[in-house]
């Protein structure tokens, strides 16, 4: 396993967003927007996925966590509101990057590792701001043999050791 610092830009993706616990909103969105990309005949040109889990469990309420799937968009595809697929900025910027191969049971595992011993353990803070993300380097619902391949990204930021007088 590999974790480091990585630096995104902001690129456009194409999102639908589900609500809920993450596992069934995560599968519920990859669902609906795999589904359209494939009605378009667009399934097979997509070059990049990512999972965006836009809130904290412990904060929101796990029911009310709000998880977009998102692709690149190839050139000829655009947001289609009446089928439920938006268009939004992937948000750029320093991230912390832990390649996962293993289930999506132990995404929050790694998740909590990421912010509670390896960023803090760097003098870096959770930029609470940008949401964290999964970088799909398999298919989202058919991972190569049933395990996924994917880097996990939690924003980052120096953290701030001053003091106020």
């Amino acid at each position: 396993m590999s974790t480091g610092i990585v630096y995104l830009r902001p690129s456009p993706v194409l999102f639908v967003r589900a609500r809920g616990l993450a596992q069934t909103a995560s599968s519920e969105a990859w669902s609906k927007l795999l589904s359209w990309a494939e009605a378009k005949g667009a399934r097979g040109d997509i070059v990049r996925s990512y999972g965006l889990l836009r809130d904290h469990a412990g904060a929101t309420g796990a029911l009310e966590c709000r998880y977009d799937a998102c692709i690149e968009a190839p050139a000829d595809l655009v947001e289609d509101p009446v089928a439920g697929i938006g268009m939004q900025m992937l948000p750029g910027g320093a991230y912390v990057r832990h390649r996962h191969t293993e289930g999506r049971d132990k995404i929050a595992t790694a998740l909590q590792w990421l912010c509670s011993e390896w960023a803090p353990g760097r003098n870096m803070g959770v930029d609470a701001a940008r949401p964290m993300l999964e970088v799909y380097l398999c298919d989202p619902l058919k991972p190569a043999n049933g395990r996924l391949r994917m880097d996990i990204c939690v924003p980052v930021a120096a953290a701030s050791n001053r003091r106020v007088a």
